[in-house]
C-alpha cells in the first residue's frame, strides 16, 4: 500500500513467533507480590509507557468499570516518557490506589497473575506482548479501529473493540469480567491459537525456507 511501485509477488510475510517454554531461571509474580488479593480481578497491559499504546483511553476505562466492580485491578507493565503523566492521569481520576506499574521488568514473569489482557493502542505491530498473553490463556481485549486483526478474530479467540472510545473498551472488560465462560473459552482459544500458528519453532521454519528459495534462485 505504501510502495506501489514494488512487486507485490516479491513480498513474503512472515509472521512473529514466541516460545512457549518459559526459562527456569524466570520466576513468576503472583497477586499478593503485587500488594493484591487473590479476589481481585487484575487487568493487565504490556507495553511502553508511550503516546501510540493509548494508556490515557485505558485509565479512563477501568475508571469508568471501577464503581460497578471495586474489585478491579489494573496492572501497567513497562517504562517509557509517559510514566509520569499516567501517573498523573491515574490520580487525577480517582483510582491511583487501584493501579498498579511495574517499570523495567520482563512481563512474562507477571502474565499469570492477570485475569484478562488489553491491548489499547492506537497502532500497533504483531504485538509479542499480545501473543505472550494468549500464550498463557488469557482473553485479551484488543483495539482495531480498521475492523479486522493478525491474530484476535472477534469472539472466536479474543474481543476486539471497534470505536477508539473509553465506554466501548469498559464494555468490553466488563463482558470478560462477568462472564466466567466466555473468559475462560477465550482464553483456552487464544492459547490454541500460538500454538497452532505463532510459535517461534514455525517462525524459524518460514525463515529457513525463505533462505533456501532465495539461494536456490541465484
Amino acid at each position: 500500500e505504501y510502495a506501489p511501485w514494488f512487486s507485490k509477488p516479491k513480498v513474503r510475510v512472515i509472521k512473529n513467533g514466541i516460545s512457549l517454554v518459559v526459562p527456569e531461571e524466570i520466576s513468576f509474580v503472583s497477586k499478593e507480590q503485587l500488594g493484591l488479593k487473590v479476589e481481585h480481578f487484575v487487568i493487565g497491559s504490556v507495553g511502553r509507557f508511550e503516546w501510540v499504546k493509548n494508556y490515557f483511553l485505558l485509565l479512563t476505562s477501568f475508571a469508568l468499570l471501577y464503581d460497578q466492580h471495586p474489585e478491579a485491578r489494573l496492572v501497567l507493565i513497562g517504562s517509557g516518557s509517559q510514566e509520569y503523566a499516567l501517573r498523573q492521569r491515574a490520580y487525577d481520576l480517582g483510582i491511583d490506589d487501584r493501579v498498579v506499574f511495574v517499570v523495567g521488568q520482563d512481563a512474562r514473569r507477571y502474565y499469570k497473575a492477570f485475569d484478562c489482557f488489553v491491548m489499547s493502542s492506537y497502532k500497533e505491530g504483531l504485538s509479542i506482548a499480545l501473543l505472550e498473553a494468549m500464550g498463557n490463556g488469557l482473553a485479551s481485549i484488543v483495539i482495531a479501529i480498521d475492523k479486522k486483526h493478525d491474530v484476535i478474530t472477534h469472539q472466536k479467540n479474543g474481543l476486539l473493540v471497534y470505536y477508539n472510545g473509553a465506554q466501548e473498551l469498559a464494555d468490553s472488560i466488563e463482558l470478560v469480567m462477568r462472564d466466567d465462560i466466555l473468559r475462560t473459552h477465550l482464553g483456552n482459544k487464544a492459547k490454541d491459537t500460538v500454538e497452532q500458528y505463532f510459535t517461534i519453532d514455525s517462525m524459524v521454519h518460514e525463515y529457513n525456507d525463505l533462505y533456501k528459495s532465495v539461494s536456490l534462485d541465484s
